[in-house]
């Protein structure tokens, strides 16, 4: 009998094991588990950085300047009179981040990340104009990008983005939340707020 509860009991960690149940949740099998430096300086356990070091470097990244858009919707579908552009001001594009476990948690940034065919073109919000979008198709959203400082055919640059990207910022002259789907808009122009 004893023997018998020692299989059964290898057969659970080998069951485990096959399954890849993780030590923590959320930890990927495939990846190494990152040394810990006992006593490093700047580590953290398991040889993370400590709290706040990573989030120093996010900001020095982030662009201090305030941009508001003015944004045209598509026309309605019902019909009716276009809607008038309005204005929605320290913007930011919302970019939805995919988990297994669902949850609304994305990053907020000031830049827009196009797709050209094989290549991906990161773009400043300080060099948007104006981008102009054309009709979704899946997960993928047409836009013609109009850049600042820059002539002739160089100025536009025609590619895709994600489809649920959205832009967050205030309403108008309030202090109200909004929330703009880019796959909902025709048109949308770039400044910096005074």
């Amino acid at each position: 009998m004893r023997a018998l509860r020692l299989s059964w009991s290898s057969s659970l960690v080998v069951l485990a094991l096959v399954l890849g149940c993780a030590s923590s949740p959320g930890v990927a099998q495939e990846r190494r588990a990152p040394e810990s430096r006992p006593g490093g300086a700047g580590s953290g356990p398991r040889g993370t950085p400590k709290s706040g070091e990573g989030k120093k470097e996010k900001k020095k990244e982030q662009d201090p300047t305030r941009y508001q858009v003015k944004v045209t919707d598509k026309p309605s579908a019902l019909g009716g009179a276009p809607a008038k552009p309005f204005v929605v001001r320290d913007v930011v594009v919302f970019v939805p981040e995919v988990t297994l476990f669902g949850g609304g948690s994305g990053e907020e940034v000031k830049k827009l990340v196009l797709r050209r065919g094989s290549a991906q073109v990161t773009i400043p919000f300080k060099r948007i104009a104006v981008l102009e979008f054309g009709e979704p198709d899946e997960d993928r959203l047409p836009v013609t990008v109009t850049l600042k400082g820059v002539e002739g055919p160089a100025a536009k640059l025609k590619g895709t983005v994600k489809a649920s990207l959205e832009l967050r910022g205030k309403l108008g002259a309030t202090d109200l939340d909004s929330v703009v789907r880019l796959r909902d808009t025709r048109r949308v122009e770039f400044s910096v707020l005074p």
